[in-house]
């Protein structure tokens, strides 16, 4: 009896569903499992795919990969480099809006920090635009993150393409 599919927006459902009975998402279900038995995991897991539902798969335009997710209780919730509201950013977070606030002048993939790099040879770079910088962490966000470009070069990018740029700014 095969395992239905983690409950999801239909149009991802249907772009992802042959990838759930594959071994190595049979694995990766196995591990996060295993490991919500002995630790605490984030985010919860009703917020695992929130990226998802808020997003149909016919209008992503970005994709950011990070690494170090967030580690504190009520931070992550899905969405990468985001929290809600009512939580204090985290230092990664803050450098974010540090970079777009000071820059904000068809798919990318924004690639911070090496592990997320090491992706770079999964994306076709004729059909999409790669993006790659240090992690915004504090620990590395001196090294190249700070002045890297990517919110003006994004927005580049789509606007060229005949798309609205992304608005970044906070809401008051």
């Amino acid at each position: 009896m095969s395992e239905r599919p983690p409950n999801l927006e239909p149009s991802w459902l249907e772009v992802l569903a042959d990838e759930f009975p594959k071994p190595h998402m049979v694995d990766l279900k196995a591990f996060l499992q295993e490991e919500k038995q002995r630790f605490t995991v984030y985010p919860a897991g009703k917020d695992i795919f929130r990226a998802f539902w808020l997003t149909p798969f016919d209008k992503v335009r970005v994709v950011i990969l990070g690494q170090d997710p967030y580690h504190g209780p009520n931070q992550a919730h899905g969405l990468c480099f985001s929290v809600q509201r009512t939580i204090r950013p985290p230092p990664s977070l803050q450098n974010i809006f540090w970079e777009l606030n000071r820059r904000r002048d068809h798919l990318v993939f924004v690639l911070w920090g090496k592990p997320a790099q090491a992706k770079a040879s999964m994306i076709d770079r004729q059909r999409h635009v790669v993006l790659t910088a240090p992690h915004p962490s504090p620990y590395s966000a001196n090294t190249g993150f700070f002045g890297c470009g990517h919110f003006e070069a994004i927005n580049q990018h789509l606007v060229a393409g005949g798309e609205p740029p992304i608005d970044g700014s906070l809401p008051d």
